[in-house]
């Protein structure tokens, strides 16, 4: 199996897949600085395209114009595209935002209304794109720490498509800035729990398989993990245990979310630093406690926890 940038190289280069073998046996024939150059000037091209669609979407939104769910959707393909193609070209910075923009589009509970955030990350982009350079380190640092984050967009959060009833989770704010990987496959449930964990004032990541959850966990360092049982490639238990044996973020709390109390018998062998939650119509309490026993909410948020023990 070819990786992303060799199958680039193939195709800048009119190559056949008969051709692999003459290229590695003679690899002075290329000028594989010149070829990888080229591509980065493709992909940089490229990505500024998809950036002109996706503001061309964002204008619709802004005007009013058409139907916002479409124009929302052409962002999100467009972005998908960006993330998926960045790294191979040596452009991580442009991934991670990306990927933050679909996370902040996930989570949000009113993206239509909030085509300004959207924006803000698409400009971020740009400016990589528009240099050149790929941002590491603290600069990539302040330019994540400057983009809008879900759970500030308050105006959004009492917006007229937020779910009546459902963002309902605490009665307390977090003492500090608290980021959650959420590891669940796409769907409404995962979209409910993410919006409601941002009602908290959470920072949300999500992906949908064990394997992407500890890539992020290992460059995000997340303060907590919460995770389905059943994933595409292992189970929730599974995960929490390969988390638990990796030394640099063996200490994350965890959060195993089942569908029924009966499946807390499933989830035998846990480590310390994880707990079940049920997903019935207590999750949100519980969840709730759990985290204000965690100190997430300080310890304002501890005492709340030890009255309802009491």
């Amino acid at each position: 199996m070819k990786s992303g940038i060799w199958l680039a190289v193939r195709e800048f280069l009119d190559l056949t897949p008969s051709d692999d073998y003459l290229i590695f046996m003679n690899p002075g024939n290329i000028d594989s600085k010149s070829v990888i150059d080229s591509l980065r000037g493709e992909f940089l091209g490229d990505c500024l395209d998809h950036l002109e669609r996706a503001n061309e979407a964002i204008e619709g939104m802004a005007a009013g114009a058409g139907d916002s769910k479409t124009h929302l959707k052409i962002i999100q393909h467009n972005v998908h595209t960006i993330k998926g193609t960045g790294g191979s070209f040596g452009f991580s910075s442009i991934s991670r935002i990306a990927h933050a923009l679909e996370d902040f589009m996930e989570a949000h509970p009113d993206i239509l209304a909030d085509w300004r955030g959207i924006e803000s990350y698409l400009d971020a982009i740009r400016r990589i794109a528009g240099s050149g350079v790929d941002v590491t380190g603290e600069g990539l640092a302040r330019i994540m720490d400057a983009l809008p984050k879900a759970y500030r967009r308050k105006a959004a959060l009492s917006g007229p498509s937020a779910p009546p009833g459902r963002i309902r989770l605490s009665a307390v704010r977090p003492v500090r800035e608290v980021n959650v990987l959420l590891v669940m496959a796409k769907g409404v449930q995962r979209k409910i729990v993410g919006q409601e964990l941002t009602s908290c004032g959470f920072g949300i990541s999500f992906v949908d398989s064990g394997v992407a959850a500890i890539a992020v966990a290992l460059a995000r360092k997340p303060d907590m993990i919460a995770s389905s049982m059943v994933l595409d490639d292992m189970t929730g238990v599974d995960l929490a245990r390969a988390v638990a044996g990796i030394e640099t973020i063996k200490d994350t709390r965890f959060v195993l979310m089942i569908s029924t109390r009966a499946g807390k018998l499933k989830a035998a062998d846990l480590p310390d630093s994880a707990a079940v939650v049920a997903k019935d119509e207590d999750y949100a309490e519980e969840l709730t406690e759990l985290l204000m026993e965690w100190g997430f909410f300080g310890e304002a948020g501890k005492k709340i926890a030890a009255r309802k023990v009491l």
